[in-house]
């Protein structure tokens, strides 16, 4: 079968690529992380994960291989970012004596 000009099988990849949808829309990105000293002590918080991109075919889940039959529909929802990481200085000690952080330095 040839579909969008393309001979053979179709999957879900073809038609992205062919509708111009960038590949960096389908996949999410963590948050950004830091580093923050603690008293010397250098210590790395990680961003949150992101949430992957949902593509439906005919309001059913797919993934990129799926293969197209002609006539489908193809509904793609972008990747989200994570969140950037937070931290508060009281979670970075564990004793309340005097302490000296910097953060991303």
């Amino acid at each position: 079968m040839e579909m969008l000009g393309i001979p053979g099988a179709v999957r879900v990849e073809d038609a992205l690529v062919a509708a111009g949808i960038e590949p960096g829309r389908l996949f999410s990105r963590p948050g950004m992380g830091i580093s923050i000293v603690v008293n010397n002590e250098t210590r790395f918080i990680k961003g949150e994960h992101g949430n992957p991109s949902r593509i439906l075919v005919d309001g059913r889940p797919a993934d990129t291989g799926t293969i197209l039959k002609g006539g489908e529909t193809v509904a793609v929802e972008s990747a989200a970012p994570g969140g950037d990481a937070a931290v508060k200085a009281a979670d970075l000690i564990a004793e309340k004596d005097a302490v000296e952080i910097r953060v991303n330095g």
